[in-house]
């Protein structure tokens, strides 16, 4: 989920996401309505993805609004094959093995 949070906080510098708007985000991709704490732990999850890279994005809660999404002007998102990579390996979980699969 926390994937998710990225994708969506990533595409406007300096917008303010409500809880609403993100949890509505994560149903659409998960399937079902997430609680308030599962939103919570999504976004706490992306902030450490993002200290973790080293990226400079700060996601801050705006008490009573949402979540501000920051950045330093001329940042760049990496492309594919930088940091990236290994930001979404560290929070996305692994695919479970096809059935019958032998392992490595």
């Amino acid at each position: 989920m926390a994937l998710v949070v990225l994708v969506l906080f990533l595409q406007r510098n300096g917008w303010v996401y409500s809880p609403d708007h993100v949890a509505d985000r994560l149903a659409q991709v998960i399937g079902y309505d997430p609680t308030e704490e599962a939103v919570r732990g999504a976004v706490k999850a992306a902030r450490q993805a993002l200290v973790r890279a080293g990226w400079p994005v700060q996601i801050r809660a705006e008490y009573g609004i949402g979540y501000c999404v920051t950045w330093p002007r001329g940042w760049k998102v990496p492309e594919p094959g930088d940091s990236a990579a290994a930001c979404a390996a560290d929070i996305s979980p692994p695919l479970p093995a096809p059935a019958g699969a032998k392992p490595s």
